[in-house]
């Protein structure tokens, strides 16, 4: 096959000729995005520049700029409050012939630009081409995230000092806390001691209701001394904890119920428990304080013989997809669907007093606020063969 050479040339005129170069030129003109014009700078005497004169426009110039009919007339006639910079700016390419990109504003239009500008035609002519774009709405989205940000800088600062008075509120009131349970608890120790002295000098001659009446006493402040103790207790959970750390679980729990078998050595329980071989990252006092409760929570309400307290571990539950969900089950009493939620509150039984072994209800409470503080959630579904498990988890963990 014969090979046809072809000649190419960087010169458009060259490849297209005359006339289609023109039609060309006309069509990049007319239909280019960007506005486009070519300007007369005007100087003064003193060769400073203080005008210029559109001569050329394209079809783009008046959606960019908002001028209309513009081709022939100067600039700070159509627009008196025009900037100086932009002749300065105009004037400078006019006289150095040096081409120049640029952001700049045009207030007086209420817009931004970014700019191209570069001298064209002979040089005492003055004249300078403009391609351009108005970037407003950028702009305004820029300021608008700027402002966004000094904004979020502002109200960190001020919810970083929040916190910090924060923090010394809450240590002052454990401080409080502290003192008053102490204080209060002296009375009641007293009270406890006086009643204890009068049964053992004086119960001899008292009758059978005067000697329930000190016992009942003596039990009143016994009670008196738990929830006041039981109230520390609360506060202290929700004050600062130690870092979390990488913990055994199984090694923990192993603790938590060698203490537990040590309570409960008259009572006919079984435990089982298996959890994750990993370390896992937890506060130590919260975790241990949290099953031990549970697993005593589970062996105090229950009738049955054995008594079963299962402990184990689900991951990826969809309450937390991306750790792990420990459980306490148990095959006690169970708790109605309608008071799953009670059991949380403070001083907040569902028996007698004294039913189950009495105690102040603060247990589930306590364990409810440290979980939280943790980030943690937990909650209660009951067993298809009677009693309930526990489920829980730690943010940390």
């Amino acid at each position: 096959m014969k090979r046809t050479d072809v000649n190419y040339d960087s010169n458009i005129s060259t490849v297209l000729g005359p006339d289609t170069c023109q039609d060309y030129y006309e069509i990049l003109f007319n239909y280019v995005d960007e506005g486009f014009c070519v300007i007369e700078v005007i100087f003064d005497d003193r060769g400073r520049p203080v005008d210029y004169r559109f001569l050329l426009v394209n079809s783009s110039f008046e959606r960019h700029t908002g001028l209309t009919a513009a081709a022939g007339r100067l600039m700070r006639e159509m627009v008196p409050g025009h900037e100086q910079h932009w002749f300065d700016i105009y004037g400078r390419i006019a006289v150095t012939g040096e081409p120049v990109r640029f952001e700049n504003q045009a207030a007086a239009l209420n817009r931004w630009y970014t700019v191209y500008a570069f001298r064209v035609g002979a040089p005492e002519k003055h004249h300078v081409a403009v391609l351009f774009y108005d970037i407003s709405e950028k702009k305004r989205a820029e300021d608008a995230l700027r402002l966004s940000v000094e904004q979020l800088k502002e109200s960190n600062a001020r919810l970083s000092e929040a916190n910090r008075t924060l923090d010394e509120s809450n240590r002052r009131l454990a401080d409080f806390v502290h003192i008053v349970s102490h204080d209060l608890k002296e009375p009641v120790r007293g009270l406890n001691s006086y009643c204890s002295l009068l049964l053992a000098d004086s119960g001899s001659s008292l009758d059978e209701q005067g000697q329930r009446d000190l016992q009942k006493i003596k039990k009143m402040s016994a009670r008196i001394g738990e929830m006041i103790s039981d109230l520390l207790r609360y506060c202290v959970a929700g004050g600062e904890s130690t870092p979390a750390e990488a913990l055994d679980l199984g090694e923990v729990v192993s603790g938590v119920l060698d203490l537990v078998r040590a309570q409960v050595k008259n009572e006919n329980v079984s435990f089982t428990a298996a959890l994750p071989a990993a370390k896992v990252r937890c506060h130590k006092a919260h975790i241990a304080e949290t099953f031990r409760n549970l697993i005593v929570n589970g062996i105090k309400y229950n009738k049955s013989d054995p008594k079963k307290i299962d402990i184990g571990f689900v991951r990826g539950h969809e309450r937390n997809p991306g750790g792990y969900v420990f459980f306490v089950k148990d095959n006690g009493i169970g708790i109605p669907a309608d008071k799953r939620e009670a059991v949380f509150k403070m001083f907040r039984r569902l028996h007698a007093r004294d039913a189950y072994g009495g105690g102040t209800g603060a247990g589930l409470a306590i364990v409810k606020k440290m979980i939280e503080q943790d980030k943690g959630e937990i909650w209660i579904e009951p067993n298809e063969t009677g009693g309930s498990t526990f489920y829980f988890y730690f943010g940390c963990a």
